[in-house]
């Protein structure tokens, strides 16, 4: 499965494949994600799987498109038990 990232980063938002060190960078969000959904499009189109996770500064996880369904992840501080 191919996956690409989407996080805060200097400049802008960073968009880079999934452990790697270059990436693109975009002065906003929906440029990013624009970005990233063409290109898991072109996967999926070709009947590879493609995920894109968007992340937070630090690299938590706060959601991940895969096709056109959109999952929020649960806040870590709301999903252990009390």
């Amino acid at each position: 499965m191919q996956v690409w990232e989407i996080r805060p980063g200097r400049g802008g938002w960073r968009l880079t494949e999934q452990d790697a060190t270059e990436g693109l960078t975009f002065d906003d969000f929906t440029k990013a994600e624009t970005r990233a959904r063409w290109l898991a499009m072109r996967h999926e189109v070709k009947g590879w799987l493609a995920e894109i996770r968007i992340l937070d500064a630090d690299g938590g996880l706060l959601g991940a498109w895969r096709g056109e369904r959109y999952t929020l992840a649960a806040p870590a501080r709301f999903s252990q038990a009390a």
